[in-house]
């Protein structure tokens, strides 16, 4: 499940812009850059958050404040989106892909490192996902019947 291009491209631009200047100025060169800005995004969002007071538009600041960023169980596409379960809080998100469909490039039940991010009344995967691991069989039937308890109480983010 996709969010609309124009949302799509709006993000990608101003995330672009954050990575960039993260980057003194310059595009980063391949996914694995990008993947490491993302990480230094977060860092100083966490550490050093007057990195960003000044030096974002207050509606770009706040999507960043808001965002989920560390270790996920990735469970699957769902009717009206993608599951992920944050490792460390347990919480569901169910969120929408920006450019390309998850279920291409992404094993069902995988532990993979991303950021989900409110934008735009949407939640989205940021569509950089280092794969760590895959779920044993027990463990992805645990996380996929946990989930489905979460979603009866109406307690999935997004």
């Amino acid at each position: 499940m996709l969010v609309s291009t124009e949302v799509s491209q709006r993000f990608l631009a101003a995330y672009k812009e954050l990575m960039q200047a993260l980057n003194q100025g310059v595009e980063p060169d391949s996914m694995e850059k990008y993947a490491q800005l993302r990480e230094q995004i977060y860092y100083y969002r966490d550490n050093h958050p007057q990195v960003y007071e000044n030096a974002l538009v207050p509606e770009w600041l706040a999507v960043i404040k808001q965002a989920v960023f560390g270790d996920f169980i990735y469970l699957k596409k769902y009717q009206k989106g993608y599951v992920f379960q944050h490792v460390n809080t347990g919480a569901f998100y169910q969120v929408k892909a920006l450019t390309t469909a998850l279920e291409e490039t992404l094993p069902e039940f995988m532990i993979v490192r991303t950021a989900l991010l409110n934008f735009d009344g949407e939640w989205l995967c940021d569509g950089l996902v280092l794969h760590k691991t895959a779920l044993s069989k027990d463990d992805a039937r645990m996380a996929r019947d946990t989930y489905a308890e979460v979603k009866k109480q109406k307690q999935v983010i997004g």
